[in-house]
């Protein structure tokens, strides 16, 4: 099988933010649509396992509930692509063969 690749990423480091994105249409359509209310528990899942960037909505959660779940749903998934991207990035820095410099 060929090895994919898409924009210099390997194509892996997109699944988590896009299980992260798709994670929060389900946890959004549950709060919405009262026939999917049992996912709306799940944004609890989605708002801990986001800590260091949630840390922002719990602040405005109180006061501004909109900005609060755009701020998970984005801002969240741009961290799951930065944990992914440096995942990709110590692999690729452990792959690439040890070459000693100049002294």
């Amino acid at each position: 099988m060929a090895h994919l690749k898409l924009r210099g990423h390997e194509t892996w480091v997109y699944v988590f933010p896009a299980a992260h994105l798709v994670a929060c249409g389900f946890s959004y359509a549950g709060a919405v649509v009262p026939a999917l209310r049992g996912w709306a528990i799940s944004f609890t899942f989605i708002f801990w396992s986001d800590w260091p960037v949630s840390a922002v909505p719990y602040v405005l959660g109180w006061t501004r509930p909109g900005i609060a779940e755009a701020w998970i749903i984005l801002a969240g998934t741009v961290w799951w692509f930065l944990i992914a991207g440096g995942i990709e990035w110590f692999i690729q820095r452990s792959r690439a063969p040890l070459t000693l410099g100049r002294f």
